[in-house]
Parts: C-alpha cells; sequence; structure tokens
C-alpha cells in the first residue's frame, strides 16, 4: 500500500505527511501547537453547539440527593432535592414537575401490579384499593 502523499496543516498551512495509524480524519501536523489549536478550535465548536450543557451538568448535580437504593425504591421522587429545585428554576416550575412526579410513580406502580395481576390470572377486582383513590382524591 502506497504511503500517502503530502496534505497541509489546517493550522499552520506546511505539508506534512498522515500517520500511518491516523486515516484521513487527520488534519493538522505533529506539531505541538497545531494539535493545541485544533483541540482548542473543536472545543469552541462543542461549546457554541451546545452553549448550556456545562449548567446543565452543574443543576442536575445540584438537584440529586444521594439515597440508599430502598430509599429510592420506595420513594423515587424522594431522590430529588426539591428545595434545590424551587430556587434554581423557581417555585411553579418546580411545584409542577413534583406533583407530576408523584402522580407519574402511582401511576408506574398500579401498572406494574395490574399486570402482576394479570399474569397471575387475577381479575381487577380482587386487588386491594391502593395509593390511586387518594391521588386521585387530592387531584380533585
Amino acid at each position: 500500500m502506497a504511503f500517502p502523499k503530502y496534505t497541509r496543516c489546517s493550522i499552520c498551512n506546511k505539508p506534512f505527511r498522515r500517520s500511518k495509524g491516523a486515516s484521513s480524519k487527520q488534519r493538522v501536523c505533529t506539531a505541538t501547537e497545531c494539535k493545541h489549536e485544533a483541540h482548542r478550535r473543536a472545543c469552541a465548536k462543542w461549546r457554541k453547539e451546545h452553549p448550556f450543557r456545562d449548567r446543565e451538568v452543574r443543576l442536575a448535580k445540584r438537584l440529586i440527593r444521594r439515597t440508599t437504593l430502598e430509599e429510592w425504591l420506595r420513594d423515587p421522587v424522594a431522590a430529588i432535592d426539591w428545595a434545590q429545585a424551587r430556587d434554581d428554576v423557581g417555585l411553579p416550575t418546580a411545584v409542577l414537575v413534583e406533583e407530576f412526579s408523584k402522580v407519574l410513580v402511582v401511576w408506574a406502580r398500579e401498572t406494574v401490579r395490574q399486570l402482576i395481576a394479570e399474569a397471575k390470572g387475577l381479575g381487577p377486582k380482587t386487588l386491594p384499593v391502593r395509593t390511586r383513590e387518594t391521588v386521585s382524591a387530592k387531584l380533585e
């Protein structure tokens, strides 16, 4: 296989040969300054395309509360620090998301219970009344 011909560095514009292990994606020469500049440009381009990513990551880290697996399985909504959420996104938004997540957790649990009962051959009337009715009563 013939070694590729010279190509020009996209940073310093000097001719160079691509490294054997590199594919046609290599755009800069092996000079340290060119590598650093190419990396800086790539990072700047990524930050321009994802302007809020660093803020999202920091916010997510602040909102997650450390819980054990047992606590999380019992109440997944408790894994969120809702006081911090109210401070960061505002009271109406935090309350809306918190209440919606509670309803969603109850729905998921009741759906799983219903599927298990159907798999065991039990009818829906044999299931004990659970939190679905209490959540519905609170919402009315």
